[in-house]
């Protein structure tokens, strides 16, 4: 069984350093007994992302040190990686450069609920339009590449986190809308409890955890404490893997 993990921000923002740690920490388990887990990683080639508006007193965007992250938390759970970029290409860039401001071709690329999520998004950028304009090129090339990447590497399985942001939200959604199950975490207010739910499961699991940096742990799993060792099992329960998908027993 295959499974893609997106967390394009690595542990770059404090809101999803929690969810992210968990994430990785998930995915280096399930790696360690046989699944075959891929990290899709943003290499820079998006418009716009969240960090660029969290960055806008000095106007550079923290591409670099977002990818430095993301390579840490990879190469931590030794996983297989995979770039956005890599399903992008110029004739997709300039299809999108002539064509994003027509909501035809815009609603044609999203699903509705993608669409909706970019209007949600864009709502506190209404007065520039420059800034509307790349968020909407963001979710364009941003559900391009996911549906390329999902027809090559054919996950069964997303996790990720945080679907009310843009990237996060408009990858989940593309990857919903071919049939792929989508596991998401949210973090409690106090940062000391995580929420997991899935797009085809109406109930949830929440668990305590809390971790401020993930390289305080070893990457084996079998040096982890009986407390994390059993959320992790109960997360591995939750989303239904069997030991014939992943070749280990629960």
């Amino acid at each position: 069984m295959r499974i893609a993990v997106f967390s394009p921000y690595g542990n770059s923002t404090d809101a999803d350093l929690v969810s992210s740690n968990f994430i990785f920490l998930l995915s280096s388990y399930l790696h360690h007994h046989k699944s075959e887990v891929v990290a899709i990683k943003c290499d820079g080639c998006l418009e716009r992302c969240s960090l660029d508006f969290y960055n806008q007193v000095n106007h550079k965007r923290p591409c670099v040190v977002c990818m430095n992250s993301q390579k840490t938390l990879i190469s931590w759970s030794s996983l297989k990686d995979q770039a956005l970029s890599k399903y992008l290409n110029s004739e997709d860039l300039k299809r999108i450069n002539q064509n994003f401001a027509d909501s035809t071709f815009l609603e044609n690329i999203l699903s509705l609920a993608g669409v909706e999520l970019l209007q949600k998004y864009s709502q506190n950028f209404a007065a520039d339009q420059v800034a509307l304009s790349k968020l909407q090129k963001t979710a364009l090339s941003l559900a391009i590449s996911a549906r390329r990447l999902v027809t090559e590497l054919k996950p069964k399985l997303l996790l990720t986190h945080s679907n009310h942001d843009l990237l996060t939200g408009i990858l989940a959604l593309s990857f919903a809308d071919q049939g792929v199950t989508v596991a998401s975490y949210q973090t409690s207010a106090s940062q000391e409890e995580l929420t997991l739910s899935t797009n085809k499961n109406t109930q949830t699991l929440t668990f305590p955890f809390y971790s401020s940096n993930i390289q305080h742990f070893r990457s084996d799993p079998n040096t982890w404490d009986e407390h994390l060792r059993e959320a992790i099992l109960q997360n591995v329960s939750f989303l239904g893997l069997q030991s014939n998908q992943l070749s280990f027993y629960i």
